[in-house]
């Protein structure tokens, strides 16, 4: 997997999908958004698009942790800084991947 900047293919989409998360006014709110960042980290990862992955599956985790998943938004990370080892070879990258991570929800004391 390579690295690449982060952009949204859809912004549309991007930003009804982050507000649903972040900001739910409705029960259906939060699932759709899980479901809807699961579905693009999918997309990104079989187009090798890492960056965009490990940001989808933030969104994913941060959605499941306000599920009350908390288990599974912990799985969501660890897999994402699994990626981050695997797919990113610069310091640029692993820096960029890191904001992305640690970006409001999550916290990283020290990388693999």
């Amino acid at each position: 997997m390579a690295c690449s900047a982060v952009f949204s293919q859809n912004p549309d989409s991007t930003a009804l999908y982050y507000t649903r998360v972040n900001y739910p006014t409705e029960a259906s709110h939060l699932p759709s958004g899980y479901f809807y960042y699961l579905k693009q980290k999918e997309n990104y990862l079989n187009n090798g698009d890492t960056l965009k992955a490990i940001d989808a599956q933030r969104m994913a985790a941060i959605a499941s942790f306000k599920l009350g998943n908390f288990n599974e938004s912990e799985q969501l990370t660890v897999e994402a800084l699994g990626w981050l080892q695997a797919g990113c070879t610069t310091s640029w990258e692993k820096y960029t991947a890191i904001r992305l991570i640690s970006v409001k929800h999550w916290s990283i004391t020290t990388l693999p």
